[in-house]
């Protein structure tokens, strides 16, 4: 079992102060703990660059608490969990005792200080535990997902969306209400979701594969009754695809005539983007190449 003082002495120059104080303050280290160098790791490569040590220690937060601990989260209790977190989502008071969940209404207390519409934050947090519950209901054999169904579970659950409503709140450049809901931020935002889904279930397919959990690498080789080989040149062929969409869609977004802060949002997806494979490979320890899958190593975009 890891140990949470140790990786956080060790790993301190990635791991803001006011979060490690948040860990310890409510007692979560156990559970942080085998977490603690992939959420320090994604915020170091992936946050807004002139982000503040507060901001950077709200995105440890939410990943942490909201994100990757429940990525993981495979006790047979997770219905309960899950049940609890999004009690947390909709503003009632919590029943569990539990140190985890207390934490996170006390992150998402914190968020609501912002005063920004956090209605999309939540619809998107919401539908992540929904998709949490089939995923772990298809590793349990009670339900199914074909390559589609588990497309669209995909969207959710890499947390891309997630990611960019947590800095609309957080970050400098306030949305007005026609800017959220542009149609150039969404074509941009659907086609770098896809982008970073598709790598990481190549990069993920050894991790997957071994807990048993679905994976489009898999769905692909079993609906078309192909090779691992081809089944992942063919899902690195749709990354490399929707890296085209979404360059093109940036171009747009932060065109001449889009709004200044269209325009952040843009620089902030792309430097999510630009940084997919820098902060995998940073983490060898959850992300494995996936040269052997293709027969030639995968490219950073």
């Amino acid at each position: 079992m890891k140990n949470y003082n140790d990786l956080a002495e060790r790993h301190r120059d990635r791991i803001p102060g006011e979060f490690n104080r948040w860990v310890r303050h409510f007692g979560i280290q156990e559970e942080i703990a085998p977490i603690l160098y992939t959420v320090a790791t994604w915020v170091k490569h992936c946050s807004w660059p002139a982000a503040s040590e507060e901001q950077r220690a709200l995105a440890c937060m939410d990943l942490a608490v909201s994100f990757f601990y429940l990525d993981d989260y495979q006790h047979e209790d997770y219905p309960e969990l899950f049940s609890e977190f999004r009690r947390n989502l909709t503003g009632e008071q919590a029943r569990s005792t539990r140190p985890i969940v207390h934490a996170h209404a006390d992150l998402i207390r914190r968020l609501r200080e912002s005063r920004q519409s956090m209605e999309k934050f939540i619809e998107l947090r919401g539908q992540l535990l929904d998709e949490y519950l089939l995923r772990n209901s298809v590793m349990r054999g009670t339900a199914s997902a074909d390559f589609d169904r588990y497309w669209q579970c995909r969207l959710v659950t890499i947390y891309v969306q997630q990611w960019m409503e947590l800095w609309f709140l957080i970050w400098d450049f306030p949305l007005a209400p026609e800017e959220h809901s542009s149609p150039l931020l969404h074509s941009a935002m659907q086609s770098a979701t896809v982008f970073y889904f598709l790598g990481n279930d190549l990069y993920s397919y050894k991790r997957d594969a071994a807990k048993g959990e679905p994976n489009l690498v898999c769905l692909w080789r079993y609906q078309h009754a192909v090779s691992t080989e081809e089944a992942a040149s063919a899902i690195d062929r749709m990354r490399r695809e929707a890296l085209d969409r979404f360059n093109k869609a940036f171009t747009v977004l932060t065109g001449e005539r889009s709004p200044e802060n269209l325009k952040q949002c843009g620089h902030l997806l792309q430097h999510l983007v630009n940084q997919a494979t820098t902060a995998r490979h940073d983490n060898p320890e959850r992300y494995v190449k996936p040269d052997q899958l293709l027969n030639s190593e995968v490219q950073p975009p």
